[in-house]
């Protein structure tokens, strides 16, 4: 299956649409980015372990100064979205999930963390 990822630029544009300002470390934006489209191609992951991919990568990666949970809250859903998914929870559960990420031991404990928590919440809608 063909997914529609989203850009570098797109996640800064985002970044800016919630608010955030400030200098944007490249490697890490364009690292986080990545993530999901390297994981379907290499590993054949399908879009919930690519949307947590996309989530733990913007909060692991640390692309802004600030906001970058905030920014992986939006943009995973906007990558759930677009692919004709709905992320169906509370976000402040979302979020808790997300601090929560900050006590795992690696990027890959936070990312299947992340994966197991997003498979009890998306739904294909369609």
């Amino acid at each position: 299956m063909s997914y529609r990822y989203l850009t570098a630029d797109e996640l800064v544009a985002l970044h800016r649409l919630l608010g955030s300002e400030g200098e944007v470390r490249a490697d890490a934006l364009a690292l986080a980015a990545s993530r999901p489209a390297l994981a379907a191609q290499y590993d054949n992951a399908d879009l919930i372990h690519q949307a947590a991919l996309l989530m733990a990568g913007l909060v692991w990666d640390r692309p802004f100064a600030a906001g970058n949970r905030r920014l992986a809250l939006a943009a995973g859903d906007a990558f759930i979205t677009l692919n004709g998914f709905l992320l169906n929870a509370d976000p402040l559960d979302l979020a808790d999930q997300l601090i929560a990420l900050a006590d795992a031991a690696s990027f890959d404990e936070s990312a299947a963390m992340l994966d197991r928590w997003l498979r009890r919440h998306v739904r294909f809608d369609g």
